[in-house]
Order: structure tokens, then C-alpha cells, then sequence
């Protein structure tokens, strides 16, 4: 059980951690790639300062002249010393591409691709020839004016930050983990120390009381059993015996989990034994059995601790189950596992069938004394089948209540 917690504290802690590194990561990568582009943007804006072209074509800064400066203008080639590699293109009103200056020779194809490209963006960021372009849009009435600069590095410095966090986020998932680790046996520690003691005085009162228990047991029979009052004490007694004994039983389970004796048995053999040994009771009560068992199916288990919970289930279905209806005992193999399952008719539906394994749950408080049980039986069975490493499940569907139980197979 303790385990298991410490599983589930570590498989949440690591879930939250997971997803504030991711939350972080994706933040800081937003970041850094908005701050990344505004650089960009920057650079292209400086581009648009004065320089003097061939053919003594002065160009504004913000191409005050708009397009018709250079209707007659096709391939201008810019002297530049302090720009990188960047291109600009003319576009007529119906978005032609009518004149280009370029600090970097493309194909004309690649230029028509720009031009595609563009849309109707005013800045943006676009791939051509195989290199990664940011560009503006600067126009008027006459047409408009695209220029693109070259920021390949930029967005490859970019994206080689994924490997890194991916590195980073690894490497502190790792010292969370075993930080976890530590953290968890120390939050866990108080309470299975706790859990613990509480097994350990179940354990010893079950032992200190069934001594005198046993003295008025034994001075009662020597008495003379005529008397209406020595009778029901010998009964209340045996019922108390009979409770200390499941308290007992239940908490060796508890303690000595995973402690039990495996060894391959065919459990077909152990159902049909079990229930051919129950056939008395059942008969005196009026009941009658159901089987449909498969041969020679094996499993991994505890001889004993298999019959003791075949014999909870048949004894539970004898107590609660409708005595006019069959008891229904099946056994079958799904992939790894060997599949038992106890079926019996009951008067009302089961309200909380989930709760039926909690230890001295009734569903009906009113039957205690005529069941003659204290609900520790299911408990005692559901301890069993978790030491072994199975499961065991009930439902409750039209009346009908079945228990089904689930072991390793050999």
C-alpha cells in the first residue's frame, strides 16, 4: 500500500514538474523568438535609409516618390557596405513585380515566389531559396514596396534552442526524480510507521483476548448446557471468538503481504475440491451449484490461500444469495491471468457494491446477527488476492452479484 503511495506521489510530482518546465520552456521560447523577430524588423527598418544607386537614382528613406520614381527603373544593382543580404521589389497597383534592387542574386522564379508569398501581409516571415526571409511592406496608391533581408542565422540560432532545453528539461526531470525519491520515503515514513502500530496493537489484543476467551469457553462446556443462559453465553462467545480470530487472520494478512509460499497448482482442481466440500452446506440451506470450470488451468499462487478465498466467496453467496436461485462458479484463462468469478441472485440490488470489500460494511446493518458474520470475510479475501498479486472486482446488475477474482497464471 505504502508503495503504492510513494508511486503516486512520484508519478505526481513529476507530472506537475513536466508541466512547468514545458509552460516555462514555451514561455521563454515565445520570448526569445518575439524579441528574436523584433531584432529583425529592426534591421530591415535601417535598411530603408538614403544610399545612391547606379544611374544616379537617389532613393528615399521611406520611398517618398512611391513607385513611379522607377517605372522605367527593371534591375538596379546596389552599391552597399554596411547591409547584408537583402533584396528589394517594386510592385505596380495590381501587385506586379515591376523593378528590383537586390544585394543578392535569386532566380526570377524566386522572385515571383516572394511576390506570391506576401499575401496580404504587411511584415512577416517567409523560406525561399532555401533560406528564411523577414520582410516589410511599404506602399501607396501607385503600388508598394517589399523589401527582405536574409536572417537565416537568426532563426537557425533559434531553433538549436530546442535541443538544449530538451537537454536541460531531462536533466532536471532527472534531479526531481531522485529528489522525489528521497522526499517520498520521508513524507511516507510517519505515516506507515503509524499504520504499522495500528496493525501491531490489532495484532496483540487479538492474541491477549483469545486466551480468556478460550478459559470461558472451555468452563462453559464443563457446565451443564440446560440452562437457556449459559447457552447464549456460549454462543455470544463463539461469536467473539470467531470475530477475533478474522481481526487476527486480517492483520496477518496485512503484515506478511507478498510473503506467501508460490507454487505452480492447477486451480481447476482447487475450484472443483471447494465447491464439492461446500455442497453439503448448500444443500441443507437449499441451494444449489453452477459450475462451469475449465480443465487443467494453472497459476501461480498459494494452495491454501486460493481455497480460503474460494470457501469466502461460496460462504458469502450461501449467507446472502437467494436460496430458490443457483450459485454460479466459473473458471477460465484470459492472456496472463486465470479468471474466477462466484455469481448468486439477491432480493435487492447491491447500493455501494465498491464498499462491500471495506472492512465491517454491511449493506444491510439489520442482518448482522442472522448472517451471523461481522463483513470481514470479502476484506480477509480482497488482502489475500492483493498478496498474491492478483485482483478482484465485484458488480452488481439486476440482482444478480458477482465476484470475480484475478491470479497470475503458470
Amino acid at each position: 500500500m505504502f508503495k503504492k503511495l510513494r508511486r503516486h506521489f512520484l508519478l505526481l510530482n513529476m507530472m506537475m514538474m513536466s508541466l512547468v518546465l514545458i509552460v516555462s520552456f514555451v514561455g521563454v521560447y515565445t520570448a526569445m523568438r518575439q524579441s528574436v523577430m523584433r531584432e529583425n524588423l529592426h534591421r530591415l527598418d535601417a535598411i530603408d535609409v538614403p544610399f545612391e544607386v547606379e544611374g544616379h537614382f537617389e532613393f528615399g528613406a521611406r520611398i517618398e516618390g512611391g513607385v513611379d520614381a522607377v517605372e522605367n527603373l527593371s534591375v538596379v544593382h546596389i552599391r552597399t557596405q554596411a547591409f547584408e543580404n537583402y533584396f528589394r521589389i517594386f510592385l505596380n497597383e495590381d501587385g506586379e513585380l515591376i523593378a528590383r534592387y537586390m544585394s543578392v542574386e535569386l532566380e526570377e522564379n524566386q522572385y515571383m515566389q516572394a511576390v506570391g508569398a506576401i499575401g496580404n501581409r504587411a511584415e512577416g516571415l517567409l523560406n525561399l531559396a532555401g533560406r528564411d526571409w523577414v520582410f516589410t511592406v511599404v506602399g501607396n496608391h501607385a503600388g508598394s514596396v517589399v523589401t527582405f533581408l536574409d536572417v537565416t542565422e537568426s532563426i537557425v540560432a533559434l531553433a538549436s534552442l530546442f535541443p538544449i532545453f530538451l537537454i536541460v528539461g531531462a536533466v532536471l526531470l532527472i534531479v526531481v526524480l531522485f529528489i522525489s525519491l528521497a522526499f517520498s520515503k520521508y513524507t511516507v515514513a510517519p505515516i506507515e510507521l503509524s499504520f504499522n502500530k495500528q496493525k501491531q496493537f490489532i495484532a496483540d489484543a487479538s492474541h491477549e483476548l483469545k486466551t480468556p476467551l478460550a478459559i470461558i469457553n472451555a468452563n462453559v462446556d464443563a457446565m451443564t448446557t440446560s440452562d437457556a443462559f449459559i447457552f447464549h453465553i456460549k454462543q455470544q462467545t463463539y461469536r467473539m471468538t470467531h470475530l477475533v480470530e478474522s481481526l487476527l487472520e486480517l492483520t496477518c494478512h496485512d503484515v506478511s503481504k507478498n510473503n506467501h509460499a508460490y507454487e505452480r497448482i492447477n486451480i481447476s482442481q482447487v475450484t472443483i475440491r471447494t465447491v464439492l466440500t461446500m455442497e453439503a452446506i448448500a444443500y441443507e440451506k437449499g441451494f444449489t451449484f453452477e459450475d462451469e470450470i475449465a480443465e487443467d488451468i494453472y497459476a501461480l499462487a498459494d494452495l491454501a490461500k486460493v481455497e480460503q478465498i474460494l470457501t469466502i466467496l461460496l460462504d458469502n453467496a450461501l449467507k446472502y444469495g437467494e436460496a430458490s436461485r443457483p450459485i454460479r462458479v466459473s473458471l477460465s484463462q484470459r492472456s496472463k491471468w486465470v479468471v474466477c468469478s462466484v455469481s448468486n441472485q439477491v432480493a435487492d440490488d447491491i447500493v455501494n457494491p465498491d464498499r462491500l470489500f471495506d472492512r465491517f460494511y454491511r449493506e444491510d446493518a439489520a442482518r448482522v446477527h442472522v448472517s451471523g458474520g461481522y463483513g470481514l470475510g470479502l476484506s480477509i479475501a480482497q488482502s489475500i488476492v492483493d498478496g498474491l498479486g492478483g485482483r478482484i472486482s465485484v458488480s452488481s446488475e439486476n440482482g444478480e452479484v458477482t465476484f470475480t477474482f484475478m491470479l497470475p497464471n503458470a
